[in-house]
């Protein structure tokens, strides 16, 4: 009885974390992560990036909600030399089995000839990611 319990409350936990908030309340904010319609559309621009972030998450999912700021910051600092792109794997399921994923968020880091050069399951905040990021470049990912 103990373990359906605590199977009951872990479910309902995980869906109230990854349920809707206050997602429609705020203005839009332009933003500069791309959400192409396809991996097939990606991969068509990729070679004009030194890298390429790719986020598999969901507008309906705190961990990923998290991930925007950080998502935002990159691909502001970066501008014009990584590529930061969202697939939301509720609505378009496609990329997450192209990338074999089971859970999200998940953050790959592509070359601009599609190979993936890092994978990261879960939230990563900003210096983390901005650390690999100057790893990976530093490394010498040509444009």
């Amino acid at each position: 009885m103990k373990a359906l319990f605590t199977a009951i409350l872990c479910t309902i936990l995980f869906l109230a974390a990854c349920g809707k908030s206050d997602a429609g309340t705020q203005a839009p904010v332009q933003s500069r992560i791309v959400t192409p319609p396809s991996v097939g559309d990606m991969l068509n621009t990729i070679d004009q990036f030194k890298l390429t972030v790719v986020e598999l998450g969901s507008v309906n999912c705190r961990p990923c909600k998290m991930m925007t700021p950080v998502l935002e910051r990159l691909s502001s600092d970066y501008a014009g030399t990584v590529q930061v792109v969202f697939f939301d794997v509720w609505q378009n399921q496609a990329p997450a089995e192209h990338y074999r994923i089971q859970s999200i968020p998940v953050q790959i880091i592509l070359d601009p000839t599609g190979h993936e050069l890092y994978r990261h399951v879960g939230y990563i905040p900003y210096d983390n990611l901005k650390g690999i990021i100057e790893q990976l470049l530093a490394k010498g990912a040509k444009k």
